[in-house]
């Protein structure tokens, strides 16, 4: 009988076997491990979240010395570092390696800070590991529930990445899109509306205030029409 060793065709939907682990950099930056490896994990702003990659066993190719390995981490990219690495290639997200047969090599991902998420999502998948953010729902849970404002007026909520209200902010409404723009700032509630408006409704709103830098992904500019007339933005805070 022929002993196991790894696939050769990574052509698959399973290109790797990982494991996700949480490691918390100390006072002096050395990095301890905050959980063994699973295959479900919780991360947050400023761990390092470790993969540990291995190739797929199999009988396929047992007796050579090397195992392709492909291991999807698109999802990590919104909200981590990218390493850089000489053990991996990494192409549209996906990293590629040459491993030998029970080889196993890791990935640390540096969590960014929250406000500089590319994206509020709740887990992400690393092939057959799941990767979980309590932040992202930590933070939706506080947000003000959506706004239904008057028929015909039109509203804006914006807060900080700690959903605490942002007030004194400057938002546009440009109505048509290509017509005059009325600024007004958001009260203390982290809410600014304008009124009057009736069914030819349609523009555009947004910041106005280049000192102020949106968070999570978010844009500048959002659509707006007598249907769609409640609009959230969430920027960091100034300084």
């Amino acid at each position: 009988m022929q002993p196991v060793g790894c696939q050769a065709d990574v052509s698959g939907t399973l290109g790797a076997q990982v494991t996700a682990q949480v490691l918390q950099p100390g006072a002096d930056g050395a990095l301890a491990p905050a959980g063994d490896p699973a295959s479900e994990v919780q991360v947050r702003s400023g761990q390092v979240l470790r993969l540990h990659i291995r190739p797929v066993e199999g009988s396929a190719h047992p007796s050579g010395s090397g195992c392709p390995v492909r291991a999807s981490v698109g999802g990590l990219s919104s909200v981590a570092r990218v390493p850089s690495t000489d053990s991996f290639i990494f192409d549209r997200n996906v990293a590629y390696g040459q491993f030998r047969p029970g080889e196993e090599r890791t990935l640390d991902f540096p969590i960014k800070p929250f406000e500089e998420w590319g994206n509020v999502r709740e887990q992400a998948t690393a092939e057959n590991a799941t990767i979980g953010f309590p932040e992202t729902t930590e933070f939706v849970a506080r947000l003000p529930a959506p706004y239904q404002p008057p028929r015909g007026t039109v509203c804006a909520d914006v807060v900080y990445p700690d959903a605490q209200p942002a007030p004194g902010v400057v938002l546009g409404l440009t109505t048509p899109p290509n017509g005059r723009t009325n600024r007004r700032p958001t009260g203390s509630d982290g809410r600014v509306c304008w009124d009057g408006f009736d069914v030819n409704l349609f523009g555009d709103l947004s910041l106005r205030d280049t000192s102020i830098v949106p968070a999570l992904g978010q844009p500048t500019s959002r659509y707006v029409s007598f249907e769609t007339s409640y609009r959230l933005f969430v920027v960091k805070r100034p300084g």
